[in-house]
Formats: C-alpha cells, sequence, structure tokens
C-alpha cells in the first residue's frame, strides 16, 4: 500500500509493506532540493518511528551543483546524524555525471555518520539494499 506526497519537483511515497521510503526527483537537483526533501522525510513518523529506510531517485534529474556544492550537504547530514545514525539510504543515479557526488557519501557517511548511504543504477539493486 502506498500513501503519496506530491511537491513540485518531487514525489515522495511510502511503501508499508517493505517499510521504504521513495523519494523521486525531477529536473534539476540543487542542494537546496536534497535538503528540503530530507527536511520532510525525517519529519515523517515512517521514518523517526516506523523504522523506514530511504530510496532517493534521481534518474530523472540532473544535478545541478558540483563537488563545491557538498559542503553544504555535508553540514546538514552532520546537524541530523541522530535521525540518521543505524539508517540506510540508497541513491539511485543513472548518469555518469550523477553518480559521482553519491559516492563520494559512500563511506563518508558510513564512516563519520553511522549512516549507510550507497548509489546504485537500478531500483532493484536499491530496494534490495535498504530491505536487507
Amino acid at each position: 500500500m502506498y500513501k503519496e506526497k506530491k511537491a513540485i519537483k518531487y514525489s515522495i511515497k511510502f511503501d508499508e509493506d517493505k517499510k521504504i521510503i521513495h523519494y523521486k526527483h525531477y529536473g534539476i537537483l540543487y542542494v537546496y532540493d536534497v535538503i528540503s526533501a530530507w527536511d520532510e522525510i525525517i519529519k515523517t513518523n515512517e521514518y523517526r518511528y516506523k523504522g523506514y529506510n530511504v530510496i532517493s531517485d534521481y534518474s530523472d534529474a540532473d544535478f545541478g551543483f558540483g563537488i563545491e556544492g557538498t559542503k553544504e550537504i555535508d553540514d546538514y547530514l552532520e546537524r541530523i546524524k541522530h535521525l540518521t545514525k543505524g539508517k540506510k539510504s540508497a541513491i539511485i543515479a543513472n548518469k555518469p555525471q550523477n553518480i559521482v557526488i553519491p559516492l563520494l557519501y559512500q563511506k563518508k557517511s558510513e564512516n563519520e555518520l553511522g549512516f549507510q548511504i550507497k548509489a546504485f543504477t537500478t531500483h532493484k539493486a536499491a530496494q534490495h539494499f535498504v530491505s536487507i
């Protein structure tokens, strides 16, 4: 069963059977968009109290920022690490230029934040990761 919320540039769906929050972004993705979506996700009961993990799907998006834009995301993740500790987030990016930034977070997130982030090119692989 799905519950869905829609915003201008992204949608958030809740898969109650698999305990997964699916976040899908459309169009150009800016740092502000990432932080805004995560602000909405971490306020949900599903994320905070029901143990849901997250799939962030950027397969229909283009990153509108480069490595230099990740400092703001770093600061944000540091501020919310008490909420993300022990959680998993799979990132789907199927364009070579979009996979670089998620790959940067794989090691850093686990080592420094206790938050497992992994990049994938398919929804099936991402879903498997957040389900185990």
